[in-house]
């Protein structure tokens, strides 16, 4: 239903909008900033006080805290709080690991949770630093907690101040914008009544009774094609809210000259606010504006040639936009930093893409909370650091269009749909006041957009080796003999902290039995251990037997709990925010798992079952969903792409079928988004972002925050794809990888050889917890072209498993292996045979 022309209020009791936008087409405008208290530690601790795993001491004006076990932490003194943003500024120095963190409990809370917890950067560097740490709260404040890194170390702070920030009590929240009318969304915060004039073309008067939102609409009198609005809002004694729009009138005659390419058509505007690309004849996206400073179009001159024009302008020394074939290249060169070019791309989505932040499927909307609750969730202007390289992309029914540029650093803004200008497009554009970008259009989907911005620009070089082969050997061993193992039970944990079960780990003990033998390790095993599986103990220690009847326990179940058409169904919490009880990832895991059974032991039941999965896995194109213990089936995930990759390669290697191969390809590309392709540190290039989300949707919050073992498990993949795809440089991009994780590993003591779970690049530190080397082992082996897993020799009829090096000839097993090492082989999923080698083994099948 219309609303009248003139203005229409539609007031909504009881909703509540974010409390600040971050980096958004709004936010909320902060009013004052006052101190609600302040410890400087004279002669006191302050009732500052330990809670767990540290103590707490005043020294000489500083308040020092020692780190004594995993996860210390210590409480600050109640507090007679109040709600709404509060900042806690603190000036401390620090020495040990991890990241730190506050947490809050509000008037009505009985427990501390995730829910109401935010990081902090911390660089341990023992120099002082200072941090401003906001969050907010819905109820008054009565006391918060730090915890202070991942264990033993040493906390100094200076001061300690809680702050908080009145903001203004009318916040703008949303736009909308028609052909008859723009219609702008508010909400009061404030309880009691507020009345407000919305110019221009008004003044328009209206109230909004306590805390409730409205629709403030005015009709549209922009009689050029592009053109700048300015919308405010007038409030009794308090500051004016003004929002800048550009708007479109996309039917409407430019007026200006035409550029063209083969194929291409770019009409410019007379004033130079705007142009509109045409491809094949039809109108695909709007260059809407060209440029602006502080949300207005900047009207520039220009002199054009065939396929080039050069604009300037106020404030605006050069700008330059020429066309190469299905490219415009755009350069511009500003006095203060404006934004250009925006780029407004039509139709539906199909897919859409901001490289290591969004990663959209059909029909959804960037910034969303189904990934993230937070104010976090807010990505519109995401700092630079966090996207993986400079791409962001969408496709539609009418095009598919890229923006990539050449500096990193250069501030991307991204919406679909466009919050910015309140319309159904697609809206992408860069910030900075030196810009080189082309948006190239053509290609058939986001995979082919994603490899050509990836070719274009180039693989960065692979880091330097951090440690020869025979120190990251004793590394290996030194963190199974040292942290895993610490404790009063057998076996070694997945990581160092003592939280983490020690069990007798069969991806564990076969890494040892690489590194120095057989001797010590006894069946009976726990299966996994690593993030690369990694079996081939049992064939070693006579548990050949064991291993069969795991693998075919586990197959059986799969196939128990495939549906008829092929897909995995997931039931439990994480659901919530996906738009189906299944994904990419959840469902390329398990047809995985049976096509490998079937590569395996030659099952057929396996083999139909995985064939009939991977059918069901093709209708899927965004990776998402892989890591349902903590993130929603929705979330976009590296370890799907990687998943899938395995499961399409095995299909090809079992039937031979090149659409296999080409799904597997594709789904390799997927995963380049999650990869660091660019850097500014000592440990970023290949660096691997793992999910776009955050854990249960609040905490931690992952975009920007390097996990590698994720990536380790994607490399690996990439590297068996590399032995059947030399049309990209895979192995190049594995190597990178692992070669990233290797200059993470930790060489303290307490962590020595171990992975943390994750590493912030800004300040180059890591976090915990610290994970076992193993599978950073077995990928780093295969790169070097050494056997450490299970090899799978195959013939029309047979099947052989060994833990060595296997290939079948006519009606013979060949094994390569050390003279007089007692092992086991696997044929045909049934028998077992045992062995004494005499260095080349013969075994008639």
């Amino acid at each position: 239903m219309r609303s009248p022309v003139w203005i229409c209020l539609l007031v909504l009791l009881g909703i509540r909008a974010p409390l600040l936008a971050h980096g958004g087409p709004f936010s909320r405008l902060v009013l004052s900033e006052e101190t609600i208290a302040s410890w400087g530690f004279e002669s006191s601790t302050e009732g500052f006080a330990s809670s767990h795993a540290c103590e707490v001491q005043s020294h000489g004006g500083v308040l020092v805290v020692n780190g004594l076990g995993e996860d210390p932490y210590f409480l600050g003194p109640p507090i007679m709080g109040r709600r709404g943003l509060m900042v806690l500024r603190i000036r401390f120095k620090a020495r040990g690991a991890g990241a730190g963190r506050l947490y809050w409990i509000e008037r009505d809370d009985r427990e501390w949770g995730e829910e109401k917890a935010v990081a902090f950067p911390v660089v341990y560097d023992g120099d002082w630093q200072e941090v401003d740490v906001a969050f907010s709260a819905a109820s008054p404040l009565v006391r918060f907690r730090l915890d202070t890194g991942d264990g033993v170390g040493r906390f100094s702070f200076d001061t300690i101040e809680l702050r908080h920030r009145a903001l203004h009590p009318i916040e703008i929240v949303g736009l909308e914008v028609d052909a008859e009318s723009v219609h702008l969304d508010v909400v009061s915060h404030a309880d009691e009544s507020i009345t407000m004039d919305l110019s221009p073309h008004g003044p328009r008067r209206f109230a909004i009774k306590g805390r409730a939102s409205a629709r403030a609409s005015i009709p549209r009198r922009d009689v050029a094609a592009v053109s700048t609005l300015t919308l405010t809002l007038r409030i009794e004694s308090l500051p004016p809210l003004r929002h800048e729009v550009v708007l479109l009138r996309p039917a409407m005659k430019l007026g200006g000259p035409t550029i063209e390419s083969e194929s291409l058509r770019i009409v410019f505007a007379r004033d130079g606010l705007g142009a509109r690309i045409q491809r094949s004849g039809r109108t695909v996206a709007h260059l809407a504006p060209l440029s602006s400073k502080d949300g207005r179009a900047l009207p520039m001159t220009g002199r054009f040639a065939k396929s080039r024009v050069t604009f300037h302008g106020p404030g605006v020394q050069e700008l330059v936009i020429s066309l190469n074939g299905d490219a415009i290249n755009y350069s511009l060169r500003a006095d203060e930093p404006v934004e250009g070019p925006v780029l407004r791309v039509i139709g539906k989505l199909d897919q859409g893409l901001l490289a290591g932040v969004e990663y959209l499927g059909r029909g959804e909307s960037s910034s969303s909370s189904a990934d993230i609750e937070t104010d976090q969730r807010f990505r519109f202007e995401p700092d630079p650091f966090t996207l993986t390289m400079p791409l962001v992309a969408v496709t539609t029914e009418r095009t598919q269009v890229s923006l990539t540029w050449r500096d990193p650093h250069v501030q991307a803004r991204f919406s679909s749909p466009n919050r910015y200008e309140g319309t159904e497009d697609h809206r992408m554009s860069l910030i900075g006041t030196s810009i080189d970008a082309a948006v190239i259009f053509g290609a058939t989907d986001l995979d082919a957009a994603i490899e050509r911005a990836v070719v274009a620009r180039g693989l960065p070089d692979l880091p330097p080796r951090t440690f020869d082969r025979e120190a990251w050997r004793a590394l290996c061993l030194a963190a199974l003999d040292g942290p895993l193992k610490s404790g009063d039970k057998e076996g070694w944990g997945h990581c160092v902290e003592k939280r983490w079960a020690r069990l007798n780990f069969v991806d564990h003990a076969s890494t040892l039995l690489r590194l120095r033998g057989p001797e010590g390790l006894r069946a009976p095993f726990a299966p996994g251990g690593a993030h690369i599986e990694n079996p081939s103990v049992y064939f070693l220690t006579g548990g050949a037997a064991a291993w069969l009847e795991q693998e075919n326990n586990r197959a059986a179940v799969l196939r128990g709990r495939m549906g008829n058409d092929g897909s995995f169904r997931y039931s439990g919490p994480y659901t919530k925010g996906h738009f189906e009880d299944t994904s990419s990832g959840y469902c390329a895991l398990r047809t995985a798992q049976l096509l490998d059974h079937a590569r395996r032991t030659g099952n057929p039941e396996s083999l139909a079952a995985g064939r009939r999965a991977l059918k069901y896995l093709r209708r899927f194109k965004t990776p998402r969903g892989a890591q349902t213990w903590e993130l929603s089936l929705h979330t976009p995930d590296i370890l799907a792409a990687a998943h899938a990759v395995r499961a399409h390669r095995i299909a090809f290697e079992l039937d031979g079928d090149a659409r296999d191969l080409a799904a597997a390809r594709s789904w390799a590309v997927r995963g380049l988004p999650f990869v660091y392709l660019w850097s500014d540190r000592p440990v970023m290039a290949y660096a691997t972002v793992a999910v776009l989300g955050a854990t249960n949707w609040r905490a931690p919050y992952w975009i920007g925050l390097p996990v590698q073992w994720c990536g380790i498990v994607y490399a690996n993949e990439l590297l068996a794809l590399a032995s059947h795809d030399e049309s990209f440089p895979w192995r190049r991009v594995a190597t990178g990888i692992a070669r990233a994780a290797e200059a993470m590993i930790s060489t303290q003591p307490d962590f020595m050889g171990c992975l943390p779970d994750s590493f912030e690049l800004p300040h180059q530190q890591p976090g915990g917890p610290y994970i076992n080397p193993c599978a950073l082992f077995s990928l780093r082996a295969a790169l070097d072209g050494e056997e450490v897993g299970l090899s799978v020799a195959r013939s029309p009829r047979r099947v052989v498993v060994a833990p060595f090096p296997v290939t079948i000839d006519g009606g013979r097993a060949v094994i390569e292996a050390p003279r007089g090492t007692r092992y086991q082989i696997v044929i045909d999923g049934e028998r077992i045979v045992d062995i004494v080698s005499k260095g080349r083994d013969v075994v008639l099948l």
